[in-house]
């Protein structure tokens, strides 16, 4: 099994970024400056992650087209309730990011620390 490289990991989360931005910006809600505007982008995170891992069986735009998908640590399809719980740990160890991506270098699976917690990998097709 090989397992999905930093540098595809990072890439796929920045094209998903902009597939949210997209999103955010078609469903008539603007970009500004206040408080709601963090809060709806995490709502749109918390949504679009996880339905997209779990619907396309660990894919998600980004995913896709880096040729990488998210799985148990088992092999299993992750779970949607997998999916939720991996996305708010994403939503933790983001801001952890000085400690999480450090990990996945030192890690044989090249897992996060959203990843070990939530028992998956990312691993390459």
């Amino acid at each position: 099994m090989n397992y999905a490289s930093v540098t595809k990991r990072v890439i796929a989360f920045v094209i998903d970024y902009y597939v949210m931005s997209l999103l955010f910006s078609l469903s008539g809600l603007v970009w500004h400056k206040s408080m709601f505007a963090f809060f709806e982008r995490i709502f749109l995170c918390v949504t679009y992650l996880p339905f997209c891992w779990y619907l396309f069986k660990g894919y998600t735009l980004g995913n896709f087209l880096m040729k990488i998908k998210v799985i148990k640590v088992n092999g299993e399809r992750i779970s949607i309730l997998g999916s939720i719980f991996r996305t708010f740990l994403l939503l933790i160890s983001g801001s952890l990011a000085v400690f999480s991506i450090p990990m996945m270098f030192l890690s044989k699976r090249k897992q996060a620390i959203h990843d070990r917690a939530a028992e998956t990998i990312v691993i390459e097709f």
